[in-house]
This record gives C-alpha cells, structure tokens and sequence, in this order.
C-alpha cells in the first residue's frame, strides 16, 4: 500500500473497537492519521512503532462545530484529507418511547438485539445509508472522489 503513504486520513470513533483497528492498518501503510473521538488519550495509545504518523484530536461527533474545527484543523496542520472513515455512531442507551428527540441521529443493517439500543441501531445506519447517498452522488457528477462503506461481520 505504498500509495497511501503520507497521505491524511480521519477515522471518527478512533478510540476503540473497529476504529482503533482501523486506524492502526492506516498507520501500518504509511499514511498519517488523524483519530477524532471525545477520548483523544485513548487514541493516542495507539501509536506503537507504526510507519505512519498519528494526530489525536478530541472531537465530539455529536456536535458540528467539533466536526467542522477537527477537519479545518487536520487541512491546516496536517493535511488535505485523502481518506475518510466514518466510523463514530451514537452510542445514546434509551427505548425509542422515552427517547430525547434531539439525540436521534445518524447506524447497521438489522435491529439491535439487546433492548434499549434502537438508538445506536439507528445512528449505525444512518451512518450507512448517508455514505451510500454521498458515493451516488459523487458518481453521479463525475467526480474523481471514491467512497465506500464496509460492515464487519
């Protein structure tokens, strides 16, 4: 993967599960990342030894000032994004009958199978419904920019 060398990719949910993982494969190809996540010294455990260079940056994907600062941030210190993980969901634990309105937002393929969860199930697929949405578009205007959305498991 000597393409990806040097170049700058975000990972939100960097700090644990599947976006620690990823972000370390990133950082095995030689590529700089920037981990967003509301624990920035949990993602900055995870520079071991890597060839890549890691950048923690404590954001709360729940807020788009925090969105909007981590990636003006990451252009003017780090570099042009050229690889975005969306990885970060909602993890807001509640029955959809006494849930806040305002937490819904963006989440898997099938509903959650522990009770209280329909939240994070949602914002899962959001999460992959909104990906899919941004790559038709994309491909519809001609644009050289690829996305794509992949499910562990």
């Amino acid at each position: 993967m000597s393409d990806l060398k040097d170049k700058v990719a975000i990972v939100t949910g960097a700090s644990a599960g599947i976006g620690a993982a990823i972000v370390q494969k990133l950082l095995e190809s030689g590529m700089k990342v920037v981990g967003l996540a509301r624990r920035k010294a949990k993602v900055e455990e995870l520079e071991k030894g890597y060839e890549g260079k890691l950048f923690a940056k404590e954001t709360d994907v729940t807020k788009e000032e925090d969105i909007i600062d981590a990636f003006k941030w990451t252009e003017k210190n780090v570099g042009p994004v050229y690889v975005l993980v969306n990885n970060a969901g909602v993890a807001y634990v509640s029955s959809i009958d006494e849930a806040d309105a305002e937490k819904l937002s963006v989440a898997g393929h099938y509903p959650a199978g522990i009770s209280g969860l329909s939240i994070y199930t949602a914002s899962k697929h959001g999460v992959t419904a909104f990906t899919e949405s941004i790559r038709r578009e994309l491909a519809e205007s001609g644009n050289k920019i690829r996305i794509t959305s992949l499910s562990p498991a």
